[in-house]
């Protein structure tokens, strides 16, 4: 028989309080450490563990995370983007770039960073932070110029048509 659940008052639960934002040396430092304490058990290095499917790669996150007052996913997060070594490849060239544009259109994959970043031999969080960066730009520069006499007469006749009812309005 299982045992019986308990119940218990929220005031009774202690909230644990975990650092965010940017990484001091130390906490770094540990992260460090850790890896190499697991890698050193384990008789593995940071290639074989990144061959490895992500389900695989748990124990080593989790042993990574030890002595880090951070949750998982910021640790697991932190760690990819320190070890995985497609993460330092340096700057994408302009054909790069091209060619990322083209396949974060046409890829319609469940894992869609990790297909691109396959083809471009880039990681998937190098290839989905250099996509973002690029959308953030396009955004930028659409943003700078200023209205057409046109869009402004059809935003005018829009918007007494539609009161505040922006997303019909920027239809």
């Amino acid at each position: 028989m299982p045992p019986k659940k308990m119940k218990m008052a929220k005031e009774d639960i202690e909230e644990i309080k975990y650092r965010t934002g940017k990484w001091l040396k130390e906490e770094e430092d540990t992260l460090k450490a850790n890896a190499r304490e697991y890698l050193l058990i384990h008789n593995l290095t940071l290639p074989d563990i990144f061959k490895l499917a992500n389900k695989d790669r748990k124990p080593f996150y989790k042993h990574c995370s030890q002595n880090i007052n951070r949750k998982y996913t910021n640790v697991y997060k932190k760690a990819l983007r320190m070890f995985d070594e497609k993460n330092h490849l340096g700057h994408y060239t302009e054909q790069e770039i091209k060619t990322l544009k083209k396949l974060e259109a046409t890829v319609k994959d469940e894992n869609k960073w990790k297909a691109i970043g396959e083809k471009m031999g880039r990681s998937a969080n190098s290839v989905r932070d250099r996509a973002t960066k690029i959308g953030a730009e396009v955004k930028k520069n659409k943003r700078k110029r200023k209205w057409t006499e046109k869009e402004k007469e059809r935003f005018r006749i829009a918007f007494e048509k539609h009161g505040k009812e922006w997303q019909t309005v920027s239809e």
